[in-house]
């Protein structure tokens, strides 16, 4: 992997692995399994009470919603039930009390650790391939592109990210597919 094939690939990298919460509101209503996100069933609780009120008031798609909320974990069973219960009666005006994605109830520090092992596990991919001369140049770069403290939640398919970024050969210029929105970051 050539320096500028690794640059190429750090800013692909980035660009991929970012997802923000937004999207157009939509009257469909997918057929979403709740049970394969992240976290505990009173997490899913959770994330369905949460996507079911924004998909009511048109804030959010049901599934742009469920597909960001689903790689959400919860900081406790107790806050994510209580906030499950107070979508089901919530005004459209705003989100119930302590229930907002920035709230307590979304544990970051997976998520955060998660981002953390893409960085490390691609700069050692990138310095093995003679991208950078060092992990920490990677690293610096990578940090500037990619601030894992707003990470929030990783994707459903991350692991399989992390399996084919450890897999990436020096030919490679490309993240694997698995990757694109992987991380979703806290804006």
């Amino acid at each position: 992997m050539s320096h500028r094939v690794s640059i190429s690939c750090l800013l692909i990298a980035c660009g991929w692995l970012v997802s923000c919460s937004g999207s157009s509101p939509s009257n469909t209503t997918p057929a979403v399994d709740w049970t394969a996100g992240r976290g505990t069933a009173a997490c899913h609780e959770w994330q369905q009470s949460l996507c079911t009120w924004a998909s009511h008031c048109n804030l959010q798609d049901m599934a742009t919603c469920s597909a960001q909320v689903q790689q959400l974990e919860c900081s406790s069973d107790t806050t994510a039930a209580n906030c499950a219960t107070s979508f089901e009666s919530a005004a459209c005006t705003a989100m119930p009390a302590g229930c907002n994605l920035s709230d307590p109830v979304v544990n970051t520090a997976p998520a955060i650790q998660s981002c953390t092992d893409f960085q490390n596990a691609f700069c050692t991919k990138a310095v093995s391939c003679g991208g950078y001369a060092s992990t920490d140049a990677c690293l610096t770069q990578m940090q500037s592109n990619l601030d894992c403290s707003k990470a929030m939640g990783v994707s459903l398919s991350f692991s399989t990210c992390m399996t084919e970024v450890n897999a990436l050969t020096c030919a490679s210029s490309n993240l694997p597919a698995s990757c694109k929105n992987s991380i979703l970051l806290h804006s």
